[in-house]
């Protein structure tokens, strides 16, 4: 039995590996261009002048497209280091913040009611920690489909 279940996982390793390597090389916009219009001649029984027009136009686009996708790719870096500059930030108030609260609470609790206070506070943030990595686990987990 272990060997019939260790052929099958070998097996569908192997297909799984081959799949991967079926990608299809990266076109230029010239090259897509020609690609479709080739098609479109065939499709739409084209004569030579509109094929040339045809391709000039198709040539536009794909550039075009090109350059729109650059700029959205431009944009999704910067936002994303915009975020994580708002993410530091943020992060930074907040530890101002924790600071000047427990400036406060010093002020306000005894020396005793301070230390078990921060006792307290430390088992909270653990007991967040455990249920966040709890929920990673169970996210982790692949859900079974339901027929």
């Amino acid at each position: 039995m272990k060997k019939v279940v260790l052929a099958l996982l070998l097996m569908v390793g192997a297909v799984t590996f081959a799949q991967q390597g079926e990608r299809k090389p990266k076109l230029s916009p010239e090259e897509m261009a020609d690609k479709r219009v080739e098609k479109l001649k065939s499709e739409l029984q084209l004569n030579e002048n509109q094929v040339a027009q045809l391709r000039d136009l198709t040539k536009k686009q794909m550039e075009t497209r090109k350059v729109f996708q650059e700029e959205r790719k431009a944009k999704k870096e910067a936002a994303q280091r915009d975020r994580k500059e708002l993410m530091q930030q943020a992060k930074q108030r907040m530890d101002e913040e924790r600071k000047a609260n427990d400036e406060a609470m010093k002020k306000i609790l005894t020396e005793e009611q301070y230390k078990k206070w921060v006792s307290i506070r430390e088992e909270k943030i653990e007991q967040a920690k455990e249920r966040k990595q709890e929920r990673k686990a169970e996210n982790r987990k692949p859900k079974m489909k339901k027929e």
